[in-house]
């Protein structure tokens, strides 16, 4: 009886695995893996696919890249559009993601909606496979975008901040994109990454600055480098020398002048008609990183 009823057992078995394998045979010729019966669709539930046919089986596949072409054009909103506040409810609980200067492509099943913080970045249409589909389509700073379903390829022309509802972290992050933290996200603007920046890209961030907080005043020019000029990242690409007639913004790899700082804000520099005498405090800063004196040596 045992013997029997191992023979049975091992009977069934053989004929299971081989209905299961049959069921899932390779068809060869067009190298289709998926059961002959079943017609597998896309689904718009985050590029999950989805079998239906004979079989009564539902089989979820994830398949990040099988994205449904859209003839949708990418949008771009400027300021005054009345859309804008509807825009401004739907981003309220978003987050900020920031990214350096790159190029990466985006599969999304889902349109995406986003508001430039900051940056700068051109985005066009492509297919799964990367080829383009269209002109690209430029959004600056303050602007917001609206991009259909689709693969679109960013190009990230400035270090850009973007407060998006798109889903899509994992990718976003092993894109290049980074989420800001909740502290960044409660200053309203996230922050910038320092990379990809250049002297004018810094000198750009340094005169929006002058103009929302307004120009330090003589007495206090020396503080102003120490404690803020000197210690922002976004101004890690300019070097500061006090003159007797303000304070030169000079690119900080080719010491080339950019700028003078005075009382009044930021103007040209002009040395063929203004003589800028760098004091003997500011050399010291640059050379040993401190306006005072140390008492412990004498000149």
């Amino acid at each position: 009886k045992k013997m029997v009823s191992s023979v049975a057992t091992a009977g069934f078995v053989m004929t299971l695995t081989w209905s299961l394998s049959a069921a899932f045979i390779p068809n060869i010729q067009t190298g289709q893996n998926f059961m002959r019966s079943a017609v597998y669709t896309l689904s718009s539930n985050k590029g999950r696919v989805h079998s239906t046919g004979s079989s009564t089986r539902s089989h979820q596949l994830v398949v990040p890249h099988m994205v449904t072409p859209t003839s949708e054009p990418i949008q771009v909103i400027k300021e005054g559009d009345p859309k804008i506040p509807a825009l401004d409810a739907k981003l309220s609980l978003c987050k900020f993601w920031s990214c350096p200067p790159t190029q990466l492509t985006m599969y999304m099943d889902e349109p995406e909606t986003f508001q430039l913080a900051q940056g700068r970045v051109a985005i066009s249409p492509v297919t799964i496979q990367g080829k383009p589909l269209g002109e690209a389509v430029e959004v600056n700073a303050g602007e917001y975008g609206i991009v259909p379903a689709g693969a679109y390829r960013w190009e990230i022309i400035k270090p850009s901040t973007k407060l998006t509802d798109c889903s899509e972290g994992l990718q976003m992050t092993t894109k290049g994109w980074q989420q800001e933290s909740p502290f960044k996200d409660l200053r309203g603007k996230g922050t910038l990454s320092t990379k990809g920046r250049d002297a004018q890209d810094d000198l750009g961030y340094l005169e929006t600055l002058v103009a929302e907080k307004g120009a330090p005043p003589r007495d206090s020019w020396e503080s102003a480098i120490q404690y803020k000029l000197d210690r922002d990242p976004f101004l890690a690409n300019l070097a500061f020398v006090v003159t007797n007639n303000g304070i030169l913004i000079q690119d900080r790899i080719s010491e080339t002048t950019l700028k003078v700082l005075t009382e009044q804000g930021l103007a040209a520099y002009e040395p063929g008609r203004i003589d800028y005498v760098e004091t003997e405090a500011s050399a010291r800063w640059r050379t040993d990183g401190s306006f005072q004196r140390n008492p412990l040596f004498r000149d």
